[in-house]
């Protein structure tokens, strides 16, 4: 087998670079079809998660009323601040009447925190229609409420 010699001449290998460098920088200075340059993302939306407007946050001793074409549903319920070593019960509430209950122990101290059920998230959703009346209740801890509105 002949073996061949192949040299490459440094002003065509500098020539070489220079065309490619060329063509890198002129395509990354044009726009992707189909990129935010060309369309409005401002009508992107996530349709899967509530639009952070439509959240609501019921404190205990504030009950929220819905609003008329809305519907609130119910995703989870807890307490607002640490309330030290203590067992706790929440229920939430709408138009006065129990729908949910928990109960639990929450423990802290300097070192470390433990607690049982200090946010529930619910697993489905609990909804309250127009007008009605949405409260938490709790014995020995500042209860919390967490929602979101969607159109009815």
């Amino acid at each position: 087998m002949k073996q061949v010699n192949i040299t490459i001449h440094p002003f065509s290998a500098l020539l070489g670079m220079a065309l490619l460098s060329m063509v890198w920088v002129s395509a990354a200075a044009m726009p992707l079809q189909g990129s935010s340059s060309d369309r409005d993302v401002s009508a992107i939306e996530n349709v899967n998660d509530p639009h952070p407007r439509d959240y609501v946050r019921v404190q205990q001793g504030a009950p929220y009323t819905v609003p008329a074409g809305r519907v609130f549903v119910g995703r989870g319920m807890g307490f607002a601040s640490n309330p030290g070593n203590v067992s706790f019960s929440l229920t939430m509430r709408i138009n006065g009447q129990d729908v949910l209950s928990e109960s639990g122990y929450y423990y802290s101290d300097s070192t470390r925190t433990w607690h049982d059920q200090a946010l529930t998230e619910f697993p489905f959703g609990v909804t309250a229609q127009a007008g009605a009346a949405v409260s938490v209740n709790s014995s020995k801890v500042d209860g919390v409420l967490l929602g979101y509105l969607v159109d009815a």
